[in-house]
């Protein structure tokens, strides 16, 4: 037998393994060129500056705006200090002269609500130290801080503290109790006046003010007024009440951030 030669069988299979694998090569030419075609279309069409889409038109404006109002509050701190053998004396001792002030408060026309107590200390010094007479002593203080809602009654209520016992005054000052309506107009203030900048940029620029994009506060701030005058010094002996005037406005300043649309 000659086994070089091939049988008619062997014949027919070769050719269906070939019509097979052509069909199969076909097939992978028809999907790159497919795959291809999509990407070029695809990087066409992100390239095409005619189908990016055209960013907003705005102006950019800051407007910080400032109303006064009047001030309906003063607050006052009041210092009261003793001294004693012990500590325990002293602090007894400060505790009698602070409740003496605490009375004359409530009489001068304050709830127990007005006060509050920022701090009560006892503290051991050295007197005369190096001399003979050096000595140890304790000393006991309280801070308290008055709120007053009838402004006019400022001076009395001064008065008062230090002729009940009160060895200092400090860090009188008017305010705004309740800040919300002079904020809301001081808000309303700053926008109006970013739309005022806003027409104005657009105006010379040829062009007009749309609508509001975005707003953004950026800060608020109300400052009181501290009083300076001979009333706030240490007092040692009874005092007429004080000529004390508060202040006509206490500002509050608001700026804004403002997006505005132009055609």
């Amino acid at each position: 037998m000659d086994l070089g030669r091939h049988m008619p069988g062997d014949a027919g299979r070769e050719e269906d393994v070939m019509k097979r694998t052509g069909w199969i090569a076909l097939v992978l030419v028809v999907a790159i060129v497919v795959g291809f075609g999509a990407n070029a279309l695809a990087g066409d069409s992100g390239s095409n500056p005619a189908s990016a889409p055209t960013p907003p038109r705005t102006i950019t404006v800051t407007s910080t705006a400032s109303v006064g109002t009047a001030p309906d509050e003063a607050v006052i701190e009041f210092g009261m200090r003793s001294e004693g053998a012990d500590s325990g004396a002293a602090y007894d001792a400060n505790g009698v002269k602070s409740d003496t002030v605490m009375a004359a408060l409530v009489d001068a026309g304050l709830t127990k609500d007005d006060v509050e107590t920022l701090s009560q200390d006892v503290d051991r010094q050295t007197k005369d130290r190096g001399t003979p007479n050096e000595r140890t002593v304790y000393v006991a203080s309280t801070q308290i801080s008055v709120t007053v809602h009838d402004l006019k009654a400022v001076s009395s209520v001064i008065a008062a503290a230090v002729n009940a016992g009160a060895d200092s005054v400090h860090g009188l000052r008017f305010q705004v109790g309740d800040q919300t309506s002079a904020r809301q107009n001081a808000l309303a203030a700053a926008v109006r006046g970013a739309e005022r900048k806003a027409d104005a940029i657009a105006a010379a620029a040829g062009t007009s003010v749309s609508g509001v994009v975005q707003v953004r506060e950026e800060n608020s701030n109300s400052k009181p007024y501290y009083y300076r005058g001979a009333a706030l010094s240490a007092f040692g002996a009874a005092v007429a009440a004080p000529t004390i005037v508060a202040p006509q406005t206490i500002s509050t300043q608001v700026t804004v951030t403002v997006i505005w649309a132009i055609v």
